[in-house]
């Protein structure tokens, strides 16, 4: 199990235990880079990012690139900014 995160424009793929930090205003993005379910414990300072989370689990999952544009508005309101194209993990570096 391993997961590929991205900070700005550095990639890495995290093994069980693994771990990385994302500072406010950095871009970053994650994904399960797996076949198996990943487990993954977010921590936020201040801790009101938790109103943007129910926000998103209140719509259907995003299957696939054309279901993004139906998260944009829920965005906004929190101040989060999509970026992308998605991550492709080919290019991710073991840490």
């Amino acid at each position: 199990m391993f997961t590929t995160v991205q900070l700005e424009d550095e990639r890495h793929t995290l093994t069980s235990g693994g771990y990385a930090m994302a500072p406010r205003e950095v871009p970053h993005t994650y994904r399960n880079s797996g076949d198996d379910p990943a487990r993954v414990l977010f921590i936020y300072t201040p801790g009101n990012h938790w109103r943007y989370l129910e926000a998103a689990a209140e719509q259907s999952p995003v299957e696939d690139e054309s279901d993004i544009d139906r998260m944009l508005p829920i965005l906004e309101p929190y101040g989060i900014e999509m970026v992308g194209p998605p991550l492709d993990v080919d290019d991710a570096t073991v840490s």
